[in-house]
């Protein structure tokens, strides 16, 4: 008959051993689907955030390209005028080649800009065509195609001018080489009309490498990366994929992705590729292209593997201890095991707070300051994630992830009727000359800067950096004196030097009006063209500056 002293050895040994399974099983099951649900959340949340980014590139184009056609209709007086009075048209087209000049310069990415007329209401050659030079980044005029040489069906040459005309509606077309300038590149055009009457087009081409770019900044894990599709899923851009192939031949769910039905949602898909299994968040751009995510699954379920090798090695030195001690030590365990599996147990279940206060010198003393410093590990990822989600990696302050939340909330506000609020548009001027001139770092010291003094003056919690050199302030319940104030406080502060950085800004500013706004986008659209214009007339002033200093000297 075995000996108490080894029945009891062998039932705590069962018992630990029991619940080393218990534990480690529930706590494994649960942090794989925890890391499960978090590699999920932080692939969508690169893919949503990186393709926001996207966006605001090419909304930005858009705008520049809205501004000229609108210009070009509003300052037309009647259809008749483009080719009864040649003299004035001469002069319309010099001032439509003037601004679009302007808002190129502005652009990031633009390589041409161009207006073209309608070939029945002027000549074949009417309007102008901007190109930017590759060595000094000026724009000069070139050549302009004589749309009469081509037939319109010659998509190659004319496409540009056709397919926006036969869609009669603003397009962007996919990535082409243009062989007159040697830019591979993407175009955004938009017809005009006139009284029900085609005038031309208005269009500005984007070099596309400027947009592989951005996708290339895109890294997730340690070799996952982005690469860009068109709406059937053909591989457009990557570097680590053939172009021209298709996903949707890689996977049967992804053959049932629809770009139409996906909108603005971010749809996950698993797909084996090379023989390896990968993880990929698609999510459609306003381009009609698609950014994708892909993260193979090893590395995702790598920590997961490390965390069953740990558990597996710490079991086994822990079994081995007690297979010395256990009739020695089998009273002290119990209390502490039960402390420690309700603990373990509250831990998979998700509260971090529980207190663990075995704090004994021996292995469960060992075990229990593993499982806190486990929960504190946790807690510092957990927040890790939250401040990489919601504040901006340059300046400190919330980001376009935490600003578009807001928004959410400002339009839920407007539907319940309770909403009362103001935008401030802030953009940041010549900041481009400063990268230009002095690096990047020196126009991330700007940057920088000027997020600081705009958190001093409307506060951290209203202040947003919403592109490159762009930020918003929403201001709640608060009334017109006070942000007359605030907004004469920063024009105060900012024209006061700070050390050898110089900031000048812009500003625009919009309050909700119930009677014309029914959502948030209009307001900030009121903010952002006064902001808009703010620059331009800063800019004038700069430049009669200038010619002032010209004649004193």
């Amino acid at each position: 008959m075995r000996s108490i002293q080894a029945k009891l050895t062998c039932l705590t040994v069962i018992a630990i051993l029991t619940a080393a399974l218990v534990i480690g099983g529930v706590g494994i099951s649960r942090s794989q689907k925890a890391m499960q649900e978090d590699s999920i959340d932080i692939i969508n949340l690169c893919c949503r955030e990186k393709c926001e980014e996207i966006n605001a590139i090419l909304g930005k184009i858009e705008q520049s390209v809205e501004i000229l056609s609108k210009y070009a209709v509003d300052n037309l007086t009647s259809v008749e005028q483009m080719s009864s009075d040649k003299a004035w048209f001469h002069a319309y087209n010099a001032q439509l080649e003037n601004l679009g000049y302007a808002v190129a310069t502005e652009t990031d990415g633009a390589v041409a800009v161009y207006v073209r007329f309608n070939p029945e209401l002027t000549t074949t050659t009417a309007g102008f065509f901007k190109v930017r030079n590759s060595e000094t980044g000026m724009f000069h005029s070139a050549g302009i195609t004589d749309l009469s040489k081509y037939d319109s069906e010659d998509l190659e040459y004319v496409g540009w001018y056709t397919l926006p005309v036969r869609a009669g509606e603003p397009i962007w077309m996919m990535p082409y080489q243009n062989s007159n300038i040697n830019v591979h590149m993407i175009s955004y055009v938009v017809p005009i009309y006139k009284e029900d009457v085609l005038l031309g087009v208005v269009g500005m081409d984007i070099d596309f490498s400027y947009l592989c770019e951005k996708v290339d900044e895109i890294l997730v894990y340690e070799s996952g990366h982005a690469f860009l599709t068109d709406t059937e899923l053909n591989i457009i851009y990557s570097q680590h994929l053939q172009h021209g192939k298709s996903l949707r031949e890689l996977n049967e769910k992804l053959a049932m992705y629809d770009h139409k039905t996906a909108n603005n949602q971010t749809e996950m898909y698993e797909y084996q590729f090379e023989g390896e299994d990968k993880r990929v968040a698609i999510k459609p751009l306003r381009n009609n292209m698609c950014l994708a995510v892909v993260v193979p699954l090893s590395e995702i379920n790598g920590r997961l593997n490390s965390l069953i090798s740990q558990f597996l090695v710490s079991a086994a030195c822990i079994l081995a201890i007690f297979l010395v001690l256990a009739i020695a030590i089998a009273r002290r365990i119990a209390l502490p095991l039960q402390k420690l599996n309700q603990a373990a147990h509250e831990i998979a279940n998700g509260n971090l707070d529980i207190s663990i206060e075995c704090n004994s010198k021996d292995e469960i003393g060992t075990l229990a300051a593993s499982l806190r410093e486990t929960v504190n590990q946790l807690k510092t990822r957990i927040s890790y994630i939250n401040n990489l989600a919601y504040t901006d990696k340059l300046t400190g302050i919330n980001n376009n992830t935490a600003y578009m939340d807001a928004v959410t909330m400002v339009n839920q506000e407007i539907v319940e009727g309770t909403a009362q609020f103001a935008i401030l548009v802030i953009d940041i001027n010549g900041l481009k000359g400063i990268n230009d001139t002095y690096g990047h770092h020196r126009g991330n010291d700007v940057i920088i800067e000027a997020a600081k003094l705009i958190t001093e003056v409307f506060g951290y919690e209203h202040v947003y950096r919403i592109g490159g050199d762009e930020f918003a302030v929403i201001l709640k319940q608060k009334d017109e004196s006070t942000i007359a104030h605030l907004e004469n406080e920063f024009q105060r502060l900012i024209e006061i030097p700070r050390g050898e950085i110089k900031l000048a800004a812009a500003l625009g500013k919009a309050v909700y009006d119930n009677t014309l706004d029914s959502n948030y986008a209009r307001v900030f659209k009121r903010a952002d063209l006064q902001m808009y214009e703010n620059k331009q007339a800063m800019k004038a002033c700069a430049q009669v500056s200038e010619i002032l200093d010209d004649v004193k000297e």
